[in-house]
């Protein structure tokens, strides 16, 4: 959740990794200074032919 504007959608093109296995990862990070929740909602996954 951004702090100012609420939820955040992002999209990724994996489409360069066709015919290929992949492994998607979710990663996040904080500074020292204010402990941060990440959350991670409503995924999803499109295939193509």
């Amino acid at each position: 959740m951004n702090a100012t504007t609420g939820y955040v959608q992002k999209t990724v093109d994996l489409s360069a990794y066709a015919r290929q296995y992949v492994n998607v990862l979710l990663v996040g990070g904080e500074d020292l200074a204010a402990r941060t929740t990440y959350l991670i909602d409503d995924t999803a996954l499109t295939l193509g032919n």
